[in-house]
């Protein structure tokens, strides 16, 4: 595997987690409240994934080697990259004082935090889409056979693959739970209205609406991406 298509691999988790996160920037901005828990093990991942595993790789690999073949560092495509990791780093640590706040009992809006979290996944979106069709290209155009080699075992020395199945799993399995909350991520408001009857018909119809997506191969491909690492 190229360290290019393990990125894309890692893109697609991220993207899977930021869906999960939308769910609950909908939750927020339709109720009022904040599902405090489920937002903590969201930016748990954006820290701990995105923050400590997956943007040293593309910094110190991916850019660097790139530049040593010819791309400017200090301007275009790697100098905007960089700069967008600078602003999550900044954005996911105000998230971050924010959720502090909130433990430490303080009087903190939740609007503040649906307008934190709503911006940065904004940002994620357009970033991970730049990388993919942008850089990702560009990469696999400029790297040699040789730099590829050399950076795909480098990814391999700093991978611990108990820890990062582990994480893996666990956003996913996140993602997938939010995503078979109808009642309470799709549909925030319903459940204030719906009799358990109707919730529960809801509830059966969006799942088999659910399974007609898996089998015909639309529903997020995460779902294989966390059965192969599972299983390699």
């Amino acid at each position: 595997m190229k360290p290019t298509d393990t990125l894309r691999e890692e893109h697609n988790l991220e993207l899977a987690v930021t869906r999960a996160a939308e769910h609950e920037v909908r939750f927020m901005h339709d109720t009022g409240e904040c599902r405090f828990e489920v937002v903590e093990t969201i930016v748990d991942f954006f820290h701990y994934f995105t923050r400590a595993c997956h943007e040293p790789k593309e910094e110190s690999l991916i850019f660097a080697r790139m530049a040593t073949r010819g791309l400017p560092a200090d301007h275009g495509i790697l100098a905007e990259l960089t700069r967008e990791h600078e602003e999550f780093r900044r954005r996911i640590k105000e998230i971050s004082q924010w959720l502090r706040d909130r433990r430490a009992g303080k009087t903190v809006p939740v609007a503040q935090l649906e307008s934190m979290l709503d911006d940065y996944l904004k940002l994620m979106r357009a970033h991970v889409s730049k990388e993919n069709d942008i850089l990702l290209p560009l990469a696999n155009q400029l790297l040699t056979d040789l730099d590829q080699v050399e950076i795909e075992s480098v990814f391999a020395a700093l991978e611990c693959e108990q820890t990062m199945v582990g994480v893996r799993e666990k956003y996913n399995e996140l993602a997938h739970q939010l995503a078979n909350r109808p009642t309470e991520v799709l549909f925030p408001m319903v459940g204030h209205v719906l009799s358990p009857a109707d919730q529960e018909e809801l509830t059966r119809r969006y799942e088999s609406a659910e399974a007609e997506e898996i089998t015909k191969g639309v529903h997020d491909r995460y779902f294989d991406l966390a059965h192969e690492l599972a299983v390699a």
